[in-house]
């Protein structure tokens, strides 16, 4: 198994996926609330941006990256 990079923050892996990735209108549009957004994910965001890392072919988080808040 290769030992890719991981993001450390939720923020690194959103501006990636806005100037690395072709996103949707939908997917920029979540990618742009997690960069500017500094409260922490809820399950169902953190599912969709480790779906949206995989899917674009970037690194995935790593474990410490995520902290859960209160689901909105």
């Amino acid at each position: 198994m290769s030992r890719r990079k991981r993001y450390a923050t939720v923020r690194d892996a959103a501006l990636d996926l806005l100037v690395l990735a072709q996103l949707s209108p939908k997917e920029g549009s979540f990618a742009g609330q997690l960069a500017f957004d500094t409260r922490p994910l809820s399950e169902r965001q953190e599912k969709w941006l480790r779906i949206l890392l995989e899917r674009h072919e970037l690194p995935p988080l790593a474990p410490s990256a995520v902290q859960y808040g209160d689901v909105a």
